[in-house]
């Protein structure tokens, strides 16, 4: 064996529950896998894995952190295999220390035998003395070295709380809270706070809201019900860092929580929150998902994904109505940019909308917001989403940089349609596909949408169902009735006006030297290609027919570059391939020529 044992390591923290002594070496002597397995059937959570570690002389249990299964479950760690912990916390189960193990590094795999004969450390006094090895059965000794204090340098620096030394118990990281954790204190963030939300049950009336609680290792959800609403929900201030314990934490109900932790906290009446001023080492937001702006087109709709954008524009606050429940609230959009050159619109919803105060040309980074394909690309901010103006993080300092030297002035590409025009990024010889290339490769045929570039000539435009009838009120677009002459209903805003906003929903027909394909188009998409609004077409068509064929066929045998996303839909029981323009420009052939010239010289320049 190559590696040594910690002389000591077990027994030291049995006694004294250290959580600050980083890199120590023991000997895994078991494992099993632990939990309700009817939690474990129902898909609950990932199973936890419980361990007896070793130091050659005595044995501790311990429990590995959900986020470490995979070095078991990859035939990693396993019986005997030698370990080195470098981030870990004590919590109480009952009577008996639990180690919790955060971050584990596997020095050797295949270990053939256990070393030495290590007795349970809980059998001893805590004022006991190191115990000497005695002899085993096994031929294997055991090989140890002193235990060495940890060094001024080490990167694990424990937070203590004056309560916790004063007796109360030490604070732990987000990252180490199970249910097997009894006394315990986090040092955690207010990241997110939601609305107070009521609810009727059988046993009548109630109320509950939650809070995103944030710290170095990561995230949790908190939610407090009935008399513990009163108790906290104007305490709990976003922004700000408490010292939390004597709450209740049980597996997280993933239909409502999208955090990946696999506990959330459940406020208690003897819940204790403290406010801390020393928050200096508690980060403001994580951005675990980032991604710039110019990325989203890559992404599914409903991606979770967490940005750091300029503000560029407010928009006015507005009221929707909710399909399901028919309640009105508010809502507002924002116009948002990143250094890859591309905005797009974000819409706040409820209490966030009408509170939303932060000056144009502000940083904003979100965590947690979800993309939407509405049109192109949008983004939603929900309630469990986090917002943190100008915070001070790297990315925010690069974003400053860029937007004071040269963003204020660039030009931007829009996610609004995800239409065309010129201000649109160039599209490369080498990334076109023929329609050939994309029916031979079976191109949005797998779970996901695939997004490919084509420069292809428009055919011929559908005469029929060019356009919709939608609702006028601001970002609605929705479909809407008549009821007459004059009247013209959304179902969704309910609001009636005397006549629509036509927009386009064309079918396009596209052709290359490899074949035809089928492609749709919304609103910005037509407009680009018929050069006119719906509203003016639809006019024309019912005033001058033969001039409204005319706008359509001069439509026809122009080229453009496209970027389309093919998407497989089942309709009627059958499935089918939908392909869609996210983007049209026209063909700069100046560009495009040299491209081709150079990609001829790099692949035929040199043959003889």
């Amino acid at each position: 064996m190559s590696h040594q044992l910690t002389q000591g390591a077990v027994h030291l923290l049995y006694n004294e529950q250290k959580n600050d002594i980083p890199n120590l070496t023991l000997q895994v002597l078991s494992l099993k896998p632990v939990g309700v397995p009817a939690a474990r059937a129902a898909n609950a959570g990932p199973e936890r894995w419980r361990m007896m570690i070793s130091d050659g002389t005595h044995f501790i249990t311990a429990m590995l952190s959900t986020q470490l299964n995979h070095m078991i479950l990859e035939n990693g760690i396993q019986k005997f295999s030698i370990i080195r912990l470098t981030n870990y916390t004590i919590n109480m189960v009952g009577d008996r220390r639990v180690v919790v193990l955060l971050g584990v590094e596997l020095l050797e795999s295949v270990c053939t035998a256990k070393i030495g004969n290590p007795i349970a450390c809980d059998s001893l006094e805590s004022r006991a003395g190191p115990v000497k090895t005695e002899p085993g059965t096994v031929d294997t000794k055991p090989t140890v070295t002193a235990f060495q204090p940890p060094s001024t340098t080490s990167n694990i620096k424990p937070t203590i709380s004056n309560s916790a030394r004063a007796g109360g118990p030490s604070v732990i990281p987000i990252a180490g809270l199970s249910p097997y954790s009894n006394k315990w204190k986090i040092k955690a963030r207010v990241a997110q706070k939601s609305d107070i939300r009521f609810f009727n049950t059988s046993r009548g009336e109630g109320k509950l809201f939650s809070v995103t609680l944030s710290d170095e290792s990561g995230q949790i959800k908190a939610t407090g019900f009935s008399d513990t609403v009163d108790q906290l929900y104007e305490r709990l201030v976003v922004g700000e860092v408490f010292y939390i314990s004597r709450a209740k934490v049980q597996l997280a109900k993933k239909q409502y929580n999208t955090l990946p932790h696999d506990y959330e906290i459940v406020f208690e009446t003897m819940t204790e929150v403290d406010e801390c001023a020393d928050a200096g080492d508690v980060p403001v937001i994580q951005l675990s998902k980032y991604m710039s702006l110019g990325a989203l087109a890559e992404v599914e709709k409903d991606h979770i994904c967490d940005i750091v954008t300029i503000l560029k524009d407010v928009g006015d606050l507005g009221e929707y109505t909710a399909r399901q429940t028919g309640r009105t609230g508010y809502k507002r959009e924002l116009t948002l940019l990143d250094q890859s050159g591309f905005s797009v619109r974000m819409t706040l919803w409820g209490k966030q909308a009408e509170d939303f105060n932060v000056p144009v040309e502000s940083i904003i980074a979100f965590q947690g917001v979800k993309v939407g394909d509405f049109q192109g690309r949008t983004l939603s901010m929900g309630s469990s989403a986090i917002m943190a103006v100008n915070p001070e993080i790297s990315e925010a300092f690069d974003l400053r940089g860029w937007y004071d030297t040269e963003g204020s002035t660039a030009t931007i590409q829009t996610y609004n349609g995800l239409s065309g025009g010129t201000n649109n990024a160039p599209i490369t010889e080498e990334s076109l596909k023929t329609i050939g290339e994309v029916r031979t490769e079976g191109l949005g045929q797998s779970e996901k949408a695939d997004y490919f570039n084509m420069r292809a000539t428009v055919m011929f435009i559908k005469h029929e169902g060019f356009s919709y009838p939608a609702c006028q009120s601001l970002n609605c677009n929705k479909k809407m009735v008549q009821y007459g002459d004059d009247e013209w209903k959304c179902e969704k805003c309910d609001k009636t006006y005397p006549a629509p906003d036509h927009r386009y929903l064309i079918q396009v027909s596209v052709s290359d030297h490899t074949g035809i394909l089928w492609l749709s188009g919304f609103n910005d998409i037509g407009q680009f290609l018929l050069n006119m609004p719906a509203n003016d077409l639809v006019q024309l068509q019912q005033e001058d027919d033969a001039g409204f064929r005319k706008v359509l066929a001069n439509a026809g045998c122009q080229t453009y570059d496209f970027v389309c996303r093919a998407k497989q839909e089942v309709y009627q029981d059958t499935p089918r391939t939908k392909y869609q323009v996210v983007r049209a420009s026209q063909v700069n052939w100046v560009t495009a020529g040299l491209q081709l010239a150079e990609s001829l010289m790099k692949n035929y320049g040199h043959a003889q």
